[in-house]
């Protein structure tokens, strides 16, 4: 888990959304993440070996902290950051304000 891809997004439909992707480049073009969570719910879209994963209680506590209204809470797990909306994902540590 520790070589994921994590973002934080603002949405319409459904707030805040945390996606967890393989890659950067996954990340960077829209494919498909591994796992996602919301204030509505969480969904993994990939074949889990073993049910004390350590993604399921991440993605378990996202989706708890984000019904419970805590976005700042989890915005801290984002490894990656767009500068602007439609702009390069970049680490996180490189992101100015």
């Amino acid at each position: 888990m520790t070589n994921l891809v994590v973002t934080v997004t603002p949405t319409i439909m459904e707030g805040t959304v945390i996606r967890w992707y393989r890659s950067l480049s996954a990340a960077s073009t829209g494919g498909q993440a591994v796992a996602s969570a919301s204030r509505n719910g969480f969904s993994f879209f990939i074949m889990l070996t073993r049910a004390d994963n350590p993604l399921i209680d991440a993605v378990r506590d996202a989706h708890d902290a984000l019904a419970a209204g805590h976005v700042n809470e989890v915005e801290t797990i984002a490894t990656h950051r767009r500068h602007s909306l439609f702009g390069p994902l970049v680490p996180v540590d490189e992101v100015t304000t």
